[in-house]
């Protein structure tokens, strides 16, 4: 009789726990540093897939189909053609808005033009930072994606 009560009352918490969606069970959000996250942007852009770009950008900044046409992608520096990308290592800071950081590095392309990134990130969950805006300088140029509310 007392097995039976056992047995009973694990399976009762087994279902309790089931049924009230305990931490523990639920998948954890997806981490990714900042200088991880310029990675994954770099790597995106040199693998051609433009259409999962926006997978970096924070939810804040507009839909980056808006940008496929824009200077920076049709015939700036990240245009297709000038592919492969290196971003160096950024350099990060922290800005005046609460929550963002500026993460900053070098930028170069196939075509051999050289300048710097400036990103501004923003957490999009805990310790999921993704790109706000982010502008590369080359010469006296300056390349920015953002959304169009700023």
């Amino acid at each position: 009789m007392i097995n039976k009560k056992i047995v009973f009352l694990i399976v009762t918490v087994f279902f309790v726990i089931i049924l009230s969606g305990c931490d523990f069970l639920q998948e954890e959000d997806e981490t990714v540093s900042i200088s991880k996250r310029i990675e994954l942007f770099q790597s995106d852009l040199n693998n051609s897939n433009y259409s999962g770009l926006d997978d970096n950008f924070h939810p804040d900044m507009i839909s980056f189909d808006n940008y496929q046409d824009s200077t920076v992608i049709s015939s700036g520096p990240l245009q297709i053609s000038n592919a492969p990308f290196t971003f160096g290592s950024p350099s990060v800071s922290d800005t005046n808005t609460s929550g963002e950081k500026r993460a900053e590095g070098s930028f170069e392309n196939d075509l051999g033009a050289t300048g710097t990134y400036d990103a501004i990130m923003k957490e999009d969950g805990d310790e999921n930072w993704k790109i706000l805006e982010i502008t590369i300088t080359i010469g006296s140029s300056d390349y920015t994606l953002r959304t169009i509310a700023n």
